[in-house]
């Protein structure tokens, strides 16, 4: 039996860096999409002594700009007649208020539309899985978010924390549409919070004593990187959640998501604000 192909984001550090080897561990192939070429060939490396030799490819992209989503999403079509897992796991912060190449503010562009453009552009490779599945990193941070759609492209009242927040409420909304409008297809679709985890990107804009306070809160209450990638080591490889979809996990179970996230109505105002920035074909 063939090896299920996996293809993540976000796979060069942190949870998603061990989410890669875990499923390298189970027997799947794993391949991912990076910035940085020398992270990518490490990882590589340590995706290759995991799955004992079993071959792993890296794609460079700039997951910010639509174009460069474009263009690797050629390269992986053409190594590539099916994808039974896609990924989405890269996350960013932007202290300051950002545009990406396209316009859009920089955190909405790496944590949303990203997602949104990959996923839609690997369909076709996903239908072709006897069973594919996209799985959605969010955050309990989204039961905090609110829609502010003209702040996707309007730098009025910046706030970081705000625009996570509503970075990964938009995954959940996108997670609920993409599900339903995948309803007829064997692809499932499903989100997840990590839990609260010492990564690179929670404390790498922090002064001493905040890094100091984040690191005794982490050691008292967090989870391992190794125990945040879990949930979605569980999504990619349990048989049991292979019907299941358009469902929030924490701790590789069905948890309830915020009120915000089921309103059908925010999931379609999403979804053609989605269609107006992000370069989408509908058929």
């Amino acid at each position: 039996m063939d090896s299920k192909i996996v293809l993540i984001t976000g796979a060069t550090s942190g949870i998603g860096l061990e989410t890669a080897k875990g499923l390298a561990k189970l027997g799947m192939s794993v391949h991912f999409i990076a910035r940085d070429m020398q992270k990518a060939l490490h990882t590589q490396k340590i995706l290759l002594a995991e799955s004992g030799g079993r071959g792993s490819k890296f794609y460079l992209a700039d997951l910010s700009s639509q174009e460069e989503i474009k263009a690797v999403v050629s390269k992986i079509k053409s190594d590539f007649q099916k994808i039974d897992v896609l990924i989405n796991n890269a996350g960013a912060s932007f202290d300051t208020f950002q545009l990406s190449p396209d316009g859009i503010e920089m955190t909405m562009a790496v944590n949303y539309f990203s997602m949104t453009l990959l996923s839609w552009s690997l369909l076709d490779l996903l239908k072709a899985s006897e069973q594919g599945r996209i799985i959605n990193v969010s955050s309990s941070a989204h039961f905090l978010g609110r829609m502010n759609f003209e702040s996707f492209v309007d730098s009025k009242n910046y706030s970081d924390p705000d625009t996570y927040r509503q970075s990964k409420l938009a995954v959940v909304l996108f997670t609920k549409k993409l599900s339903r409008m995948l309803s007829d297809t064997a692809i499932t679709v499903n989100c997840l919070n990590p839990g609260r985890a010492k990564t690179a990107m929670t404390s790498q804009k922090m002064r001493l004593v905040e890094k100091l306070m984040w690191h005794t809160m982490m050691f008292l209450f967090g989870k391992s990187v190794e125990e945040a990638a879990q949930t979605s080591i569980f999504l990619a490889s349990e048989p049991k959640v292979s019907r299941v979809s358009g469902i929030y996990f924490s701790n590789c179970k069905q948890v309830k998501c915020s009120r915000k996230a089921e309103n059908m109505k925010l999931q379609e105002e999403l979804w053609q604000k989605t269609l107006q920035l992000c370069d989408i074909i509908r058929d």
